[in-house]
């Protein structure tokens, strides 16, 4: 790891800048947990205590959005381990949620869809949450908060690509 004080790795200038950044930036993740904390109580309540997860909310909803995925490809865009999203899938399948179906382009990874069940309970999913948000007094305006959108998802696609290259390099 990059020691923010050693001169080698950066010019004075960089170097407070450097740490600037690295304060601000453990600042947003610390506010993006507790945004996430938060959320995930608000949709446990909407949703009887824990009928839904944020957990099963995310596989709902990426299948819902994008269409049929694999279990592997669900948990490379959420960033959680596989197994986590195939004891989600699981649970759902059981459900009736959602279905595994063979997968062309891969003969042992099958996709999974929503069902004529799944699909429904979605829609209905998002008008409640439609409805409540259009209760809601939103005081900041639509241009701040999709510059906070494009800031999130940047500083998200630079970490992964960070990520990546830190662990090829070890």
């Amino acid at each position: 790891m990059t020691n923010l004080d050693n001169p080698q790795w950066k010019t004075p200038e960089d170097a407070k800048s450097s740490r600037e950044s690295l304060i601000a930036l453990q600042f947003l993740y610390e506010e993006n947990e507790l945004l996430y904390h938060q959320s995930s109580s608000i949709i446990e309540n909407v949703y009887s205590h824990g009928a839904v997860s944020m957990g099963r909310r995310g596989v709902l909803l990426a299948l819902y959005r994008h269409g049929p995925q694999t279990v592997p490809q669900i948990a490379s865009e959420k960033s959680v381990s596989r197994q986590y999203i195939q004891k989600l899938v699981n649970r759902l399948v059981e459900e009736g949620y959602v279905e595994l179906i063979d997968n062309a382009a891969h003969k042992r990874s099958h996709l999974v869809q929503l069902t004529e069940e799944g699909q429904a309970y979605m829609t209905r999913m998002r008008q409640r949450e439609a409805e409540i948000v259009r209760e809601m007094t939103i005081p900041f305006p639509a241009e701040q908060l999709q510059t906070a959108v494009e800031t999130l998802r940047a500083v998200r696609e630079w970490q992964k690509e960070e990520l990546g290259r830190l662990l090829s390099a070890l």
